[in-house]
C-alpha cells in the first residue's frame, strides 16, 4: 500500500478503531498522519525526499501501533475454552521413546543464531519499533529544534504501542519480555526528550511561539503542529489522548 493511502487511512478511524479508542485519540492520530503527510510533500517540493527511517518516523510509529493493536483485537476476541478443546482425549505416547536427537555444537549454534538475526524481516514488528528507538535516540542528540515536534509526536505514539503491549493476558507471557524492554527504552527516550529539548519542548510552559519559529526558519508545517500539541497539551485533551483508551 502507498504511503500515503497508509496515512489517510487515519483521518477517520472513528468506523474501525471506535470501541477501543475514545474521540480525542482519534483526533490525534489524524493529525499525526496529516503532520506526516505534509513533510513528506514539503521533502518532495525541496527534493530532498530521502524514504528512511527519519523521514517517515511518524508512519513507522503509527504502523507499529496498528500491528500491536491488530495483536491485542485478536486477544480481545479470543475465548477462554476448556483443555479438552484443544488437547486429544488421551496423552500421546512416542513408539520409540529412546531417540536419540542429535544437538548442534556450541560453535555451530551461535553460526545459526547470527544467520537467523541476518534474516530477520525488516517489515517484522520487532525490526520497526528497534529502527524507531533507534532513529529517535539518534535526532535527539542532534539537538536540531526542527526535529522535537517529530520526535514529540512520536513519543506519544510508542505511549499507545506501549500500552497495547501492557495489556496482553496471561496466556501471551511470551510477548512479556518485549513489552518490559520497550517499556523501558520508552522511558529513557521520555527523560531524554526533557534533557535534550528543554524550552523547545511544547510541553513545557516556557515553550515561546516566537523563539520556535526563529529557530525553525519560520517552517509553518513545524510551527503549527508544535502549537497544536502546546494547545492540545494544556487543554489536558493530549493526555486523554495518549493514556486514556476505552478497551
Amino acid at each position: 500500500m502507498p504511503l500515503y493511502e497508509f496515512l489517510e487511512q487515519f483521518y477517520n478511524v472513528k468506523k474501525r478503531w471506535v470501541k477501543y479508542y475514545p474521540d480525542v485519540t482519534r483526533y490525534f492520530l489524524a493529525q499525526s498522519a496529516m503532520f506526516q503527510e505534509k513533510l513528506l510533500l514539503k521533502a518532495n517540493e525541496n527534493e530532498l525526499a530521502d524514504v528512511s527511517d527519519k523521514s517517515i518516523l511518524i508512519a513507522l510509529s503509527l504502523r507499529c501501533l496498528v500491528l500491536t493493536h491488530e495483536i491485542v483485537y485478536v486477544k480481545g476476541s479470543l475465548t477462554y475454552n476448556v483443555k479438552e478443546t484443544h488437547y486429544q482425549a488421551k496423552k500421546y505416547c512416542p513408539e520409540d521413546p529412546d531417540i536419540e536427537v542429535s544437538r548442534l555444537s556450541s560453535t555451530a549454534a551461535q553460526a545459526s543464531l547470527a544467520n537467523t538475526k541476518q534474516q530477520t524481516d525488516p517489515d517484522s514488528l520487532s525490526s520497526i519499533l528497534e529502527g524507531i528507538l533507534q532513529t529517535t535516540q539518534q535526532l535527539m542528540f542532534r539537538r536540531n529544534p526542527e526535529h522535537w515536534p517529530i520526535l514529540l509526536c512520536t513519543l506519544c505514539l510508542m505511549r499507545l504501542t506501549v500500552e497495547n503491549f501492557s495489556i496482553i493476558r496471561p496466556w501471551m507471557r511470551s510477548l512479556e519480555p518485549a513489552s518490559q524492554a520497550l517499556g523501558k527504552a520508552f522511558s529513557i527516550l521520555c527523560r531524554l526528550f526533557e534533557i535534550c529539548a528543554k524550552d523547545f519542548n511544547p510541553f513545557s510552559e516556557m515553550w515561546n511561539l516566537e523563539e520556535y519559529a526563529v529557530a525553525v526558519k519560520d517552517d509553518r508545517v513545524l510551527i503549527g503542529y508544535a502549537e497544536k500539541l502546546q494547545t492540545m497539551w494544556l487543554d489536558g485533551k493530549l493526555c486523554q489522548a495518549i493514556i486514556v483508551a476505552s478497551r
